[in-house]
């Protein structure tokens, strides 16, 4: 006997695997959604589930089971599912104030549900409903966090692809979220071969009309979402794509007009470029949208004067975070160093380093460019699992391409070589200051628990001294990096550092702690001979022992024999003489 057919709602009360259904909040073409109370903790959820009514799919009376008129309707029914179960899965892996949370997945009753936290709010399209339009300042309010969480979904290829006002939640604290994905609604579509039913006309870019969803990506999200603004800014949906390509195609104008009213022309400019027909004309990546928005030109072009990010520039860390370029402090040949500010609720002085390597920015070395770049990126994303260690620099990492790592920093922070010229006002430290500075630096590098992490720039310019504490700042892997593009460019393997006398590094790909051992050894040798006092680098010192026997670097006077001889043997010219590790440079400075 067949089941008698019913409403194709849940029953208010019924419980899905420790939920009760307390009440319908909405229903769509795709699923319905549910208000429900947690029966263990009795916190207020809300549940989605899959049931687009664009099928002709129904519940039985016993709500057990799914039918539908046609096995095409639930064949495609069943790619649907699994598309909204993949969809969870893998958006349940993140949390992110913008991007709707899952909490829980519930399989029963022949479809399948995601569990939410319950907010308070409304849709951005009821909002516009209610009170009208935003001004530019409050949809860049918007625009921001939302463009931030779409920046981490698409960093692991998870796209929104049905971004509208319905889509948009408002917190009550005004804070946007994006909600109800749309990967089923597009499954459902490529199977049935019919998109005009499953996407919002005027949202929906030209690719999604296509049958190939490889040709959709983020500049799919940024359509939509710039006619989303778009729609903000002139209470009316923007024309079909459909339509604007066949305007076009018969030589007509394209329908969608500019918006009118007193908006900033940038925050337009950076709409109607996300709403190009052509999808490589619009912006690739959130950071692209950024830099078009934030540059100083007003136009989105980048300007970069000697290859120095100009002031004002923001950089994202996250949609509560950036950082504000304040003045370029140093650059060289493979590095920009940036005083800026970290801005996170409060205002925080911090420096920003950004691997620059001059030498290939050209398109000829662009596959070397790639490789170098790796090999700091490598360098970044092994210092963001030492997040623990407050000293380390944090890495920034952008799909623009802007790579480099940031610095937080207290209230009045010096480098060692300032704080000995406007504090201490002397050139050198007693034998207690000396070792102090060795200590606490070797500190932060044992922290890091084995050798797998290298500073490669330690130096007068790089030790940071607060007012309670000393930091480890500006790593040498950028200078490494242009060793190696050195290396690459005159094919010369034995190229040593002859910048810089507090390092050494050799150009082969091959370091270790040796290499930070010298380094913080002629740090040491400078605060005990005079940190004015000029030393010859590494090559001319070599050379000269080699040639002469005679080592440029004296043994200081005024320091006791033990002190004197750690750091003799800390920037011995043989490394085979050199102190064997951090720990027992360490321990030998601690017996002093």
């Amino acid at each position: 006997m067949q089941k008698k057919i019913i409403s194709n709602t849940l029953h208010i009360g019924t419980q899905l695997d420790g939920y009760e259904i307390e009440k319908v909040l909405g229903q769509g073409g795709f699923g319905i959604v549910y208000r429900a109370k947690n029966l263990q903790n009795h916190n207020l959820v809300a549940i989605k589930e899959f049931f687009p009514s664009t099928l002709s799919i129904m519940r039985t009376d016993d709500q057990t089971q799914i039918t539908a008129n046609s096995q095409e309707d639930l064949d495609s029914f069943e790619v649907g599912l699994e598309k909204f179960r993949k969809e969870a899965t893998a958006l349940s892996q993140f949390q992110h104030p913008n991007i709707v949370q899952i909490i829980d997945y519930i399989r029963a009753f022949g479809t399948e549900y995601f569990v939410m936290p319950y907010e308070r709010g409304m849709t951005l399209a009821d909002y516009i409903k209610t009170y009208g339009s935003f001004p530019s300042e409050e949809i860049i309010n918007l625009l921001v966090p939302i463009l931030n969480g779409l920046d981490m979904m698409h960093q692991y290829n998870i796209f929104h692809r049905d971004i509208k006002p319905d889509n948009i939640f408002l917190r009550e604290d005004g804070m946007p979220m994006l909600i109800d994905f749309g990967a089923a609604r597009q499954a459902i579509g490529e199977k049935s071969q019919d998109f005009t039913q499953i996407l919002t006309h005027g949202y929906a870019p030209p690719e999604q009309y296509e049958t190939k969803a490889s040709n959709q990506g983020a500049w799919s999200d940024f359509y939509a979402l710039g006619a989303t603004f778009y729609s903000v800014m002139t209470g009316e949906r923007p024309p079909p794509a459909s339509d604007r390509i066949n305007a076009l195609v018969g030589h007509g104008s394209d329908p969608i007009v500019y918006p009118r009213g007193e908006y900033d022309t940038t925050l337009l400019n950076s709409l109607m470029k996300a709403m190009m027909i052509r999808r490589e004309e619009r912006f690739q990546t959130v950071d692209e949208w950024f830099e078009f928005l934030f540059s100083d030109s007003g136009d989105g072009e980048e300007k970069r004067e000697d290859g120095v990010l100009p002031k004002g520039f923001i950089l994202n860390i996250n949609s509560n975070s950036y950082i504000e370029i304040i003045e370029c402090l140093e650059k060289n040949s493979s590095e920009n160093r940036y005083k800026a500010k970290y801005i996170f609720e409060t205002q925080r002085d911090c420096l920003f380093n950004e691997f620059y390597p001059r030498a290939l920015i050209n398109d000829r070395d662009r596959d070397f460019f790639e490789e170098i770049t790796e090999i700091y990126r490598e360098y970044l994303l092994f210092s963001a699992c030492k997040q623990n260690i407050e000293w380390l620099p944090r890495p920034y990492l952008s799909q623009s391409g802007i790579v480099g790592n940031f610095q937080l920093l207290d209230d009045d922070t010096l480098t060692l070589k300032e704080y000995m010229r406007y504090v201490t006002d002397t050139t050198t430290l007693d034998e207690d200051g000396v070792i102090n500075i060795g200590l606490e630096t070797l500190h932060y590098l044992h922290n890091c628990g084995d050798d797998s992490f290298l500073h490669l720039g330690i130096s007068l310019d790089s030790i940071l001294i607060g007012k309670e504490r000393m930091l480890l700042a500006h790593t040498g892997w950028a200078e490494y990096c242009d060793l190696l593009i050195l290396n690459y460019q005159y094919k010369n393997i034995s190229i040593t550092q002859p910048e810089r006398d507090y390092n050494y590094i050799l150009a082969d790909k091959y370091i270790d702690s040796s290499s930070d051992i010298y380094a913080l050894g002629v740090v040491l040798y400078r605060l005990m001979i005079g940190i004015d006092i000029k030393l010859e680098n590494y090559i001319t010192r070599l050379n000269s022992f080699l040639e002469n026997d005679v080592d440029l670097y004296v043994r200081p006077y005024g320091y006791s024999s033990e002190l004197t001889a750690v750091v003799m043997r800390a920037i011995a010219i043989d490394q085979r003489d050199r102190i064997a590790s951090i720990d027992e440079f360490m321990n030998v400075l601690k017996k002093i």
